[in-house]
């Protein structure tokens, strides 16, 4: 019989080359958070027989490649009403709705407090403790996409390297003229180099 010691030496051992085997050389995980702070100015609904949402899109080029493990949507968007505004993110043929006409709180006003990513920002994290609906203006911190929404997990295990984009939508037509902007598109990414 081997001495205690000799077993967990054993253990140990077994252990670490499994998890050499799993890992692949050189392989590190980074979190990095990649930023668009140019302002783009979403529309207002077009009214009438032709109704079309008011679009605004914010590209954000990311040229760092790595496999994704988590990753993290930080908007700032300033509108007098959010409950008029629909946000969905793509990349390549995926996308998830991010939010559906949310507004709370005393005022309806803005997603983010700051601009050109300085200042507060709403993050849509599918781990945080509180889903969007249940948040007040401007959704200070972070929280959980639209309700029924896909997670933001169905990214993990993709590449970052790409031009993500962040479609905001306007589905109320005027009057009142309530247009808005676009300030920061942020995507913060957990992911595996090499």
């Amino acid at each position: 019989m081997r001495p205690r010691s000799s077993a967990l030496a054993l253990v140990a051992v077994a252990a670490l080359a499994t998890a050499a085997l799993a890992a692949p050389a050189g392989a590190k995980t980074k979190t990095k958070t990649f930023s668009n702070p140019t302002a783009i100015p979403v529309p207002d609904a077009t009214p009438g027989p032709n109704f079309q949402p008011g679009a605004a899109f914010s590209d954000l080029p990311v040229n760092k490649k790595g496999t994704i493990k988590d990753i993290d949507v930080g908007v700032q968007v300033t509108h007098p009403n959010t409950g008029d505004l629909d946000l969905y993110l793509f990349k390549g043929d995926k996308y998830i709705p991010l939010a559906f006409g949310v507004e709370g709180g005393a005022s309806s006003a803005n997603l983010g407090g700051g601009t050109a990513c300085t200042g507060g920002i709403t993050v849509f994290d599918s781990a945080a403790p509180l889903g969007i609906f249940y948040g007040n203006n401007p959704f200070a911190g972070s929280f959980k996409p639209a309700l029924n929404a896909l997670p933001l997990g169905v990214y993990n295990d993709d590449q970052l390297k790409g031009v993500w984009r962040l479609l905001v939508l306007d589905y109320v037509a005027p009057p009142p003229v309530e247009t808005g902007t676009i300030n920061c598109f942020q995507l913060t990414a957990r992911f595996k180099t090499g």
